[in-house]
């Protein structure tokens, strides 16, 4: 089975069986990545696990939106994600984490002499990744 989902059609599903997500700047975007190509792949296990992350510990029927937001500048484009998370979300048994996952994608974003940078401590939770501009041109097919 082959099926193309767009970002559209996987968020009309979550929101359907998980929980609300709002989508903002992805459309907008001039980025363009070959099929298959390396950063079309490493672009799809970044925004995996950051909405793994964000589904694993939201509030269980959290009426706010995961907020997932792309923004591209001359410099730098920046992908970031607002959970509507809570301590209390955070700690339960079935939502701990081993911190492993924001290890992952600091050595990723490190590697691309980017950032990941993790807020966690406050009731909304927000990660944001910043890549280089560089980083983000060409392997278009």
């Amino acid at each position: 089975m082959l099926i193309a989902a767009g970002i559209e059609v996987v968020n009309d599903w979550i929101v359907t069986h998980l929980l609300p997500i709002s989508v903002e700047g992805f459309s907008d975007s001039n980025s363009q990545f070959a099929q298959y190509g390396p950063k079309a792949s490493l672009l799809t296990v970044i925004f995996t696990e950051v909405l793994v992350n964000a589904i694993k510990h939201a509030i269980p029927g959290a009426i706010e939106p995961i907020a997932l937001s792309w923004c591209e500048g001359q410099e730098e484009t920046i992908f970031s994600c607002i959970n509507p998370s809570s301590r209390e979300s955070r700690s339960r048994e079935a939502s701990k984490g081993s911190g492993r996952g924001h290890k992952f994608l600091g050595l990723i974003t490190g590697h691309l002499q980017g950032r990941f940078d993790a807020d966690v401590f406050r009731d909304m939770s927000r990660v944001s990744i910043t890549l280089p501009s560089s980083a983000m041109k060409g392997d278009a097919k």
